[in-house]
């Protein structure tokens, strides 16, 4: 693409550049986020390794810098993601469970010594609903653990004065995994959750719409079948299968 070429030009004439570098490693994740979108996983894949690659070289210059490390992390725990997808072994070699545990680590460290960042804290609840999708159908104890560990971050998140949209759904299809446990839950919990179904329908951002799609289905509503339609004309695959739509 013309903004590709436009970054490897300026790249190459500024090697040295931090910021140019930090603006590569934020493309590649925006590109690998889009082909994920769009059901691409192996060139998802690819963009991911590219950008936690960039990311990687920045660190290597200076390893106390809070920010680098906590953009990889980030990027490692978007590119675990991509395992949800049944396919996903079929073409990659990477150790997303152990890559996933050491992210979550990671963050969890991070977030002791700075308990206001938003964007680490953003990054271990996605973190821990992956891992707790992974686990729910293989170990049922493992899954209550994290689901607990969730619970408690969400709720000392909510404690510090509320979340933001992105943070709200990402707390949104946590809640809905952990449905499944029937685990009882701080109840400002399921007012994040109403709000963000109540945004999710007037949306067309997939972030919302594939947590309403499941919930929709779970609970045997019907409406499900016009927002996966929404979603499927935007060319979107989900990671997951959609579950089947439960009788009423």
């Amino acid at each position: 693409s013309e903004s590709k070429v436009a970054r490897e030009a300026l790249a190459g004439d500024h090697p040295d550049n931090a910021h140019l570098k930090l603006w590569e490693a934020v493309a590649l994740g925006n590109e690998a986020s889009a082909y994920s979108f769009l059901g691409q996983l192996q060139d998802a894949d690819e963009q991911y390794a590219l950008a936690q690659q960039a990311v990687q070289t920045l660190l290597d210059s200076d390893s106390g810098n809070q920010q680098w490390h906590r953009f990889l992390l980030s990027i490692t725990v978007d590119r675990t993601e991509l395992a949800l997808h049944p396919s996903y072994l079929e073409y990659s070699s990477y150790g997303f469970a152990n890559e996933l545990r050491k992210a979550v680590d990671g963050l969890i460290e991070l977030r002791e010594a700075e308990p206001l960042d938003r964007r680490a804290t953003l990054a271990l609840i996605k973190a821990y609903r992956i891992r707790l999708a992974f686990n729910l159908k293989d170990d049922q104890g493992e899954a209550t653990l994290l689901a607990q560990e969730a619970w408690e971050l969400v709720s000392s998140q909510l404690g510090q004065g509320g979340v933001d949209p992105v943070m709200a759904a990402e707390i949104y299809r946590l809640v809905i995994l952990g449905d499944a446990l029937r685990l009882p839950r701080d109840k400002r919990f399921d007012q994040v959750a109403a709000d963000v179904r109540a945004r999710a329908r007037k949306s067309s951002f997939p972030m919302l719409l594939d947590p309403l799609v499941r919930d929709l289905m779970s609970s045997g509503n019907a409406e499900a079948n016009a927002v996966t339609a929404r979603l499927a004309a935007m060319g979107y695959q989900p990671l997951q299968p959609w579950p089947v739509l439960a009788e009423k």
